[in-house]
């Protein structure tokens, strides 16, 4: 793990370590959530410490970081999150966090090249 740049964000929602997180919605501007779908509005990835709700969360944006898998991931795949903020293979439209590098199917803890987000379409 090679983080270049992570922040600290309140958590709307309980949040696991290495779970990919999304903008909350609501009255909490600026907080995190586990990302439900690949339409979601990522923002990064958790550290080693996952954070209770109203705590503060370590969301890496930039970097290699480690993301759990929800899915089967090759190497090089573009990786988006699945409905628990896990990490999974985009295979269509929506926003990716980065690149695997190395695969991994579920449960796996890999590393992934993080990189401002981008949309696919």
């Amino acid at each position: 793990m090679n983080p270049i740049f992570t922040k600290g964000y309140r958590a709307a929602a309980e949040v696991s370590p290495n779970q990919i997180v999304a903008w909350a919605g609501g009255s909490v501007a600026g907080s995190v959530t586990p990302a439900m779908a690949t339409t979601d509005k990522l923002v990064g990835v958790t550290g080693l410490v996952g954070a209770a709700e109203g705590g503060v969360a370590d969301v890496h944006r930039i970097g290699i970081a480690e993301v759990r898998l929800g899915g089967t991931v090759a190497l090089g795949d573009e990786i988006t999150s699945d409905g628990s903020g896990f990490g999974v293979t985009l295979t269509g439209a929506g926003e990716s966090i980065g690149r695997a590098e190395r695969a991994g199917v579920a449960g796996d803890i890999i590393n992934v090249f993080l990189r401002p987000l981008t949309a696919a379409s």
